[in-house]
């Protein structure tokens, strides 16, 4: 009985100690769609922007008042400007401010998005500060700030003093 009593503890302990990670078989086609999902299709965020989210503890608060957590974000990003994190930052502010822009058709979001994505794409900066071409996020910055320029300026824009 005691044998039994001790095995049975032992294997409540390990199922304590199991991790909270599963394995899921996805297609091609659903492996592409997950790893590019952004706010640029849909309402869906990307991971990278997720977890920025969630290291900050801004997750609650942008499901539930988006506004205060992008401005806590930029509140945070600014005050902390030479962070390891920096990049990943600037680009979440970038989708966060264009996601924000296409529920209130804000111009000022839409201009902010594009000015985040440009800080992160980095063009003038040097070879190891700007993003590595193999970067996904690189492309979704680059059309992030492409997509928040037209919003921001209007369709066809008309750059006249």
């Amino acid at each position: 009985m005691k044998k039994i009593l001790l095995s049975l503890t032992a294997l409540l302990c390990l199922e304590g100690c199991a991790a909270p990670i599963s394995v899921r078989q996805l297609s091609l086609t659903a492996a592409y769609q997950d790893r590019n999902e952004s706010a640029l299709a849909g309402d869906r965020l990307t991971n990278l922007t997720r977890t920025v989210l969630q290291r900050g503890n801004l997750l609650p608060l942008w499901q539930a008042h988006p506004a205060q957590a992008l401005l806590e974000l930029q509140n945070r990003t600014r005050e902390h400007l030479y962070t390891s994190m920096l990049e990943d930052q600037l680009f979440a502010l970038a989708e966060l401010n264009y996601l924000q822009g296409r529920r209130h058709r804000d111009r000022a979001a839409f201009m902010a998005a594009a000015l985040y994505a440009y800080a992160y794409i980095n063009p003038d900066g040097t070879a190891d500060a700007r993003p590595s071409p193999y970067d996904i996020h690189l492309r979704q910055a680059c059309d992030l700030y492409m997509f928040g320029l037209t919003e921001a300026l209007g369709a066809p824009v008309n750059l006249v003093s």
